[in-house]
């Protein structure tokens, strides 16, 4: 019988980048990870797509877990980790009005960023910008953003930039009513990873070659964002 999802993470892939999967991809136990290997002819990448939840406390903090046990076991191959994490920094410039739990529970994330030598790929091209640019979470009231914060993340190995172009949530582009997420781009070099005459693009807005869903936007307000 056919499966109905319930929720959680699903990826989608371009056939180029579909063609590159060299082992089995994990579905993690509680639905909130999806682990893809990737070999390219000068990299070999682990995908691991997740949607940390937003209550907090225990549950998150085991997600954390789980995430880390899995990029330690392949620690001979990049990694790319990447979707909602749920959490903030103690920099107030990562948030605007927005809810202290997330902030006090960003330790498990900078404790993975340091041991496994990890980045941020967006601060990696965007820490001089307006923090605001980074956000990619928002609430609204009457078309005013009232609070927001910059919880998606694409987290790398550190051995990957050199190869990161870009990286920064899209625009709004007008969407009314205000999503309360947009999607965060990590785009990546082509050369780096070894593919002649095309890029490698991850979350892209149009002509996507993988999109990471986190459940936060209406398919409504997907369609919009495909026009």
């Amino acid at each position: 019988s056919r499966i109905q999802p319930q929720g959680g993470v699903w990826i989608i892939m371009h056939e180029r980048i579909a063609s590159r999967i060299d082992g089995k991809v994990e579905i993690l136990p509680d639905h909130r990870g999806i682990l893809i290997p990737l070999t390219f002819p000068k990299k070999r990448v682990s995908l691991l797509g997740v949607y940390a939840p937003a209550s907090g406390g225990p549950e998150r903090e085991n997600c954390f877990k789980e995430w880390r046990s899995l990029i330690e076991k392949r620690a001979a191959e990049e990694v790319i980790f990447i979707g909602d994490l749920n959490v903030i920094t103690d920099a107030p410039t990562d948030s605007y009005r927005q809810s202290e739990t997330l902030r006090d529970e960003y330790t498990p994330l900078q404790r993975m960023l340091e041991d496994l030598d990890l980045l941020d790929a967006y601060l990696l091209k965007h820490a001089r910008d307006d923090p605001f640019k980074g956000h990619t979470f928002f609430r609204e009231s009457n078309g005013i953003i009232t609070s927001s914060a910059r919880i998606d993340r694409a987290i790398i190995s550190s051995s990957l930039a050199d190869f990161v172009t870009d990286c920064r949530p899209t625009k709004h582009n007008n969407i009314t009513p205000i999503p309360d997420h947009v999607p965060l781009v990590l785009k990546l070099s082509a050369v780096g990873l070894g593919i002649q005459k095309t890029r490698a693009v991850l979350l892209p807005k149009q002509e996507p070659v993988i999109r990471i869903n986190t459940d936060k936007i209406s398919s409504e307000q997907a369609k919009k964002y495909a026009e």
